[in-house]
């Protein structure tokens, strides 16, 4: 699964032009060599965990962005839990985080501030941000990881870790370093936006606005710049 995104790439330059006199232009298959560079050449990405016992908890992350910041939450429940609109609903937060798109967002997630023809990408930039910011959590409970939003596309996305988007589907191969070592996927649910209204507060917020009444007594993850990203930055 992990490997999804990364297929395609290399796929189509075996069988573009040139093939057949045994080459391929370096900047065909650049990313997906970077991919598996760096999983291989760190160890820290490269181990195995045996659990003995069943997860007891789970993770969801719902995720929401707007052309001028991204929203995100953070829900931990019980693993037998079935997760749905109205368990969500009943359900407290975690934590939560929210932020406002800087110069740097709009170079890793390659759109423009307030161009609402980059929503798709701003979408799954906000997404695959989240799981970084709360990878710890998510992957310690070692129980499914369900992502809920209310863009398909970018959903999907991350259910398969690949998008026929070239940048996006760079964002799901930063995803798929994320899971590989530990063998996991993503769960998605999607809802309505108006069902994802929380998500969306969150993405429009502005720098000093107070928090939503429902997040008052919930603690919030600051949502800072990170050197998670080692695949967004390469040239195809």
């Amino acid at each position: 699964m992990q490997l999804k995104p990364i297929v395609a790439q290399l796929w189509a330059a075996l069988y573009s032009e040139g093939k057949d006199n045994h080459f391929v232009y370096v900047q065909q298959v650049t990313t997906a060599l970077t991919w598996m560079k760096t999983l291989f050449t760190s160890k820290s990405l490269l181990y195995a965990t045996v659990y003995l016992q069943p997860a007891k908890l789970q993770t969801i992350i719902a995720t929401d962005a707007s052309p001028t910041g991204g929203g995100a939450l953070l829900y931990v429940l019980p693993a037998e839990k079935m997760i749905d609109l109205d368990t969500l609903r009943r359900a407290a937060p975690w934590t939560w985080a929210a932020r406002r798109w800087t110069s740097y967002d709009e170079m890793i997630a390659d759109s423009r501030r307030g161009d609402p023809g980059s929503q798709a990408r701003w979408e799954a930039y906000a997404a695959v941000s989240a799981l970084f910011l709360w990878q710890k959590v998510a992957l310690d409970t070692r129980a499914r990881i369900t992502l809920v939003g209310d863009a398909l596309g970018v959903l999907f996305g991350t259910a398969v870790l690949r998008s026929k988007e070239k940048h996006i589907n760079k964002l799901m191969m930063e995803l798929a370093l994320l899971l590989a070592p530990t063998g996991r996927c993503i769960d998605a649910l999607h809802i309505w936006s108006e069902d994802n209204d929380l998500a969306d507060t969150l993405s429009r917020m502005n720098t000093n606005d107070d928090a939503p009444n429902k997040l008052k007594t919930v603690n919030r993850t600051d949502w800072v710049e990170t050197k998670w990203w080692r695949i967004v930055s390469t040239r195809v």
